[in-house]
């Protein structure tokens, strides 16, 4: 039994392709996924940080942000996972939308997960706990993130991050704490290989 945790937006669900449709449709721009490469959003967007973080805002209670897809194989992985390990979501997003966020778990993710932490976010500046002070006080030893800070900042000889793919973390550096993965079905074979290394291990 491994105990991994599981970042929420861009690595369950496809939080960016929702903000496109959304800002797309109610700003009138033509915004792709391949667009976004930084996750300061406003470089992107071409506008201040704080127009930025309105409109995000603004997206947030918006049925698009409501109805979020989850990504390719994410939900058969997580399903399969759960069945041998403990796994959590760890998630930078606020607890203010903790009611939301409980919903679109539950929705797609029936009982896979023993519980749900929410991190600090130091790209929006709300306060709490580091994603690594959470995968240290709880005994997390595998990260799954798309996030490249966050992937640096908990990636230690104690736990260990997939990177998960995506066109804003695809031109940054990893370590040997850090693995990038290209999508779930990726995901699914480390954790297979890793969870035999340990029976093993345990046998010897």
């Amino acid at each position: 039994i491994m105990k991994i945790g599981i970042d929420l937006d861009d690595t369950l669900v496809d939080f960016v392709g929702g903000l496109i449709k959304f800002h797309n449709a109610k700003y009138n721009t033509n915004f792709k996924r391949n667009d976004f490469k930084s996750y300061r959003l406003y470089e992107t967007l071409n506008i201040s940080l704080d127009l930025a973080i309105q409109r995000v805002e603004k997206f947030l209670y918006d049925d698009k942000f409501l109805s979020l897809e989850t990504l390719p194989y994410a939900v058969d992985v997580t399903r399969e996972i759960a069945k041998t390990n403990e796994i959590y979501v760890v998630t930078s997003r606020q607890r203010s939308l903790s009611r939301v966020t409980e919903e679109t778990i539950e929705a797609s993710f029936n009982g896979c997960f023993k519980d749900i932490f929410y991190s600090a976010n130091h790209y929006t500046g709300h306060d709490g706990k580091t994603k690594k002070q959470i995968c240290e006080r709880y005994g997390i030893e595998l990260l799954i993130e798309d996030s490249h800070d966050y992937a640096l900042q908990c990636a230690t000889s104690k736990i260990k991050v997939l990177l998960l793919e995506q066109p804003l973390n695809r031109n940054s550096a990893v370590n040997r704490n850090i693995s990038r993965v290209k999508n779930w079905a990726k995901i699914h074979d480390y954790i297979k290989i890793k969870s035999h290394q340990k029976v093993f291990q345990k046998k010897s």
